[in-house]
């Protein structure tokens, strides 16, 4: 692995964190900004097969973390983590930011993974981005054990995979996405995996755009308090606040103004 970057000071932690690519040095190029804990890509080679990046310690937490694209084209199959953690180790407050960038094969965007704890708080933000294949996903927050309070926020970008705000084990709760504009293939604003997973307070917000598939606030075995207002764009897909398949879904709620519907819709 290279080590790119250095930076990203763990609070009440002397060691620093390094931003990993497990590729050689010179298939990416990142420049440190905006101080030690934010890395920008300006370029990627588009003769590798694929590209992993993140930020991640020496001593396991990865708190506060920041990777940029900007305006650039990405060719091959690339995965990248705004703070990424392994074992059980919580990944919190790290984000990715997305401008004007396209995205030709499989991509997958978290603003915090967690390989075996929780992802919380973390974030996405997309703006002129373009997601070509299908298979992408965009992760606010995606934890082993949970992810809470994370956010996704999307405007005029086409992403032909899934969105989801939170993706977690046993829990994905109080996450959001919010999308102004652009194509949309399936959003989730907290998805709890886990056979007794809870999926609760979580929202989904449109205000623009062209939605296919599926929009849903919460889906877990427990999905209680979530919501989805939809205010604008076009919507050919169908609409739960909060679905569960084998449990309960309570007090969940769907907001709708001045939009066309063509599918099912569930509080």
């Amino acid at each position: 692995a290279g080590v790119l970057a250095a930076g990203c000071l763990m609070p009440g932690f002397a060691e620093a964190a390094a931003l990993l690519v497990p590729h050689p040095v010179d298939s990416i190029t990142v420049v440190p900004t905006e101080g030690e804990n934010t890395a920008t890509i300006t370029a990627v080679d588009g003769d590798v097969d694929e590209i992993v990046i993140y930020w991640a310690s020496n001593n396991g937490r990865v708190e506060g973390c920041t990777i940029n694209v900007d305006n650039i084209i990405i060719e091959p199959k690339i995965n990248i983590y705004g703070g990424r953690t392994f074992n059980n180790v919580a990944v919190t407050g790290n984000k990715v930011t997305i401008k004007d960038t396209t995205f030709k094969k499989t991509t997958y965007i978290r603003g915090g993974y967690s390989a075996g704890g929780a992802a919380n708080k973390n974030s996405v933000s997309i703006s002129g981005g373009t997601f070509n294949n299908s298979n992408s996903a965009v992760y606010g927050g995606n934890g082993a054990t949970a992810a809470n309070g994370n956010s996704v926020i999307i405007s005029d970008s086409t992403i032909y995979g899934k969105v989801y705000g939170g993706y977690g084990g046993e829990e994905a709760s109080f996450n959001s996405v919010i999308i102004s504009g652009g194509t949309f293939n399936n959003i989730y604003g907290g998805l709890a995996t886990s056979i007794s997973g809870e999926a609760n307070g979580n929202s989904v917000i449109i205000s623009g755009g062209n939605i296919n598939g599926l929009i849903c606030g919460g889906d877990g075995y427990t999905a209680e308090g979530n919501s989805v207002e939809i205010n604008g764009g076009t919507i050919n897909a169908e609409v739960s606040g909060g679905f569960s398949q084998y449990g309960k879904a309570n007090n969940n709620k769907v907001s709708i103004s001045g939009v066309e519907f063509y599918y099912n819709v569930h509080g």
